[in-house]
């Protein structure tokens, strides 16, 4: 049974942080880092598994980035970006170090001093959402932190209920013909540092698919040429779409039904108004009000907790014989009863 006062506290960014990152040496080539990085793409988004959203998520942040380690030290990352960067320049992957091709963090986490789960997303903001690696003061890697694990750690559900998706649309996409070459397409995604690409006809306004930076990475996995191979090729199609009033929150819920982390919002004409994800809403949302709402979760769990343990109702009486008992109260378990109770209300 839960006792009072061993509450989870929401506002540590302790299980926001991925412990397991991948991690190569810098003297590994460019062609053996981007097959890396598309290997773990495809164990983590095969359909069959079913994975829950919070596991698919850290999966897809985790496969998106390598840390350079020389002598157990940090010395750089590698991700899509930079992937993209090395393929639009045209030159030899399986020549090029990756250590050349890597960039040093923006910003690196104390472990000693680790700030909060809003301070960091905070960071993430100022520094173009790149990954925040947690690093000590001998240079040791000992996790990470993505907009993907922040998403999946914070409790903010109920502000979600009643974001509007036109509130939390994501910027970081370019638009282009599904007729380009797939290698084409790359070097306009490199160029303006975009993770993902949507795709419509010339002069028109309704949605062809979409081409994530993940997508062109398994081309080059399969050992495919980029450039006899278009867009329309390798675009993503059927993925779910919403009108801009929708709840972000019952989006975010469709799109885990369609095991899809992205969504095309249109109008009433259905043409095109942009693109929302899993995490778009972190970068739009209020800090403040988000900090808020998740105050009121925990205060909610603590209140609700404290309840169940104060009631006789909540203290198992002996089973009977042959029959099961009932399973314990636990902080999880209590979360999800008020959880439900306050999203469908």
């Amino acid at each position: 049974m839960t006792q009072p006062g061993s509450y989870p506290n929401f506002f540590s960014l302790e299980p926001a942080i991925d412990r397991r990152p991948l991690t190569v040496g810098p003297e590994t080539s460019v062609a053996e880092a981007i097959a890396i990085m598309a290997k773990a793409q495809s164990s983590c988004a095969a359909p069959s598994l079913r994975l829950p959203y919070n596991v698919a998520l850290k999966g897809q942040a985790r496969a998106s980035t390598l840390y350079l380690v020389e002598d157990s030290r940090l010395v750089g990352l590698f991700g899509e970006p930079q992937a993209l960067n090395a393929i639009a320049s045209g030159q030899d992957l399986t020549k090029a170090s990756v250590a050349a091709a890597a960039v040093a963090p923006a910003r690196t986490l104390d472990p000693a001093q680790l700030p909060d789960t809003f301070t960091t997303l905070d960071l993430l903001r100022q520094h173009h959402l790149q990954p925040l690696p947690v690093v000590n003061g001998q240079g040791h890697l000992s996790g990470a932190v993505t907009l993907e694990t922040l998403r999946a750690a914070l409790q903010i559900d109920p502000l979600l209920k009643k974001l509007p998706l036109s509130a939390a649309l994501l910027s970081n996409v370019v638009y282009a013909s599904p007729e380009v070459s797939a290698l084409d397409l790359a070097r306009q995604m490199a160029l303006g540092g975009h993770s993902c690409a949507v795709l419509s006809a010339p002069e028109a306004a309704d949605v062809a698919g979409l081409v994530l930076a993940q997508d062109i990475l398994q081309l080059l996995r399969l050992e495919l040429n980029l450039e006899t191979l278009s867009a329309r090729d390798i675009m993503r199609t059927h993925l779910p779409s919403f009108a801009p009033t929708e709840s972000a929150l019952v989006a975010y819920w469709e799109m885990q039904q369609h095991q899809a982390q992205q969504g095309f919002v249109v109008d009433e004409s259905n043409h095109l108004m942009g693109l929302a994800t899993l995490t778009s809403c972190l970068a739009t949302l209020d800090i403040t009000e988000m900090r808020a709402a998740e105050a009121l979760v925990q205060q909610s769990i603590e209140a609700f907790a404290e309840e169940s343990v104060r009631s006789p109702a909540a203290i198992a009486a002996p089973p009977l014989a042959g029959s099961l008992a009932d399973p314990p109260v636990t902080v999880e378990t209590l979360q999800e009863q008020l959880e439900s109770s306050r999203l469908l209300a």
